[in-house]
């Protein structure tokens, strides 16, 4: 499958698990404000949460094979700086069938440039699906 279309098939996945939960979200497609996350979620309870969305295809075979998460310069910088505000972020990237999550500078400053993924996963959280990173926003884990 075609990396475009895979990274839509995302989408539906995530949609669906927001929308049983009944969790007001909205999806950004503004493309007159560079940088800022893909997608919004209102966590009843906890609050919101701003999510910058990746796709790739596959983990590189071997811990020592670069990765290219792909977060442009303005995608860092508002992360960092809503971040830095107090607001609660992440990096998400769907990798095959998993989902990998960053919540940190120095982690999102290595997803801008194609890095060794043993580098980007010192800080990873690893989730086997996306219900498994909403649950852990729903009791407030990790922000």
């Amino acid at each position: 499958m075609k990396k475009g279309s895979e990274r839509r098939n995302s989408w539906p996945r995530l949609k669906a698990e927001l929308d049983k939960r009944r969790w007001h979200y909205q999806r950004i497609e503004d493309k007159l404000t560079p940088g800022i996350p893909d997608l919004n979620i209102h966590v009843p309870g906890q609050g919101d949460v701003w999510i910058e969305l990746k796709y790739l295809d596959t983990l590189p075979r071997t811990d020592n094979n670069k990765v290219t998460i792909g977060l442009s310069r303005e995608q860092f910088i508002w992360l960092r700086d809503a971040s830095q505000a107090g607001r609660t972020v992440w990096l998400m990237a769907r990798i095959g069938r998993d989902w990998y999550g960053w919540k940190d500078v120095d982690s999102w400053n290595l997803a801008k440039h194609p890095n060794p993924w043993v580098d980007l996963k010192r800080k990873v959280y690893k989730f086997v699906d996306i219900d498994s990173f909403l649950q852990l926003l729903e009791v407030g884990g990790i922000r």
